[in-house]
């Protein structure tokens, strides 16, 4: 009888020790998922809407054959673009809507650029100078 109470015991102390391992495991992973920032969901949901926005008006502006519609359509993209900038980062826009926000208002601003070229070139009585609003260099 007493040959199987310290079966028993040991095999008590290992089920323990492995169930105890387990949890410290879980609860060390969770720890660390648990550093990273957390945000509310109005949060999140107007940053998702403010970025699909600056992505719809970027592609329309692509898309856009006229250079004053052109124009425009990159004029909202950036206005969405700079508008989430002041909600988030552009690490938490990274995080949160998996885009690149840096880039985008690069190339919207790019597009701008192109499109007030060729304004200026369709219409020369506009006489746009070199530096239009800090958007063309």
């Amino acid at each position: 009888m007493s040959l199987q109470w310290e079966h028993n015991t040991f095999v008590l102390k290992v089920s323990l020790l492995v169930l105890g391992g387990v949890t410290l495991i879980s609860l060390i992973s969770n720890w660390g998922r648990n550093r990273t920032k957390r945000f509310s969901k109005p949060f999140v949901k107007k940053v998702g809407i403010l970025t699909k926005n600056t992505q719809f008006y970027y592609n329309s502006a692509q898309q856009e054959v006229q250079p004053l519609l052109r124009l425009i359509h990159a004029n909202f993209a950036v206005a969405y673009a700079q508008t989430v900038r002041l909600l988030a980062t552009d690490n938490e826009i990274q995080i949160i809507a998996k885009i690149n926000m840096q880039e985008l208002v690069l190339a919207a601003q790019k597009i701008q650029r192109m499109a007030i070229t060729a304004c200026h070139n369709i219409c020369p009585v506009l006489n746009a100078p070199n530096n239009v609003g800090g958007v063309l260099n």
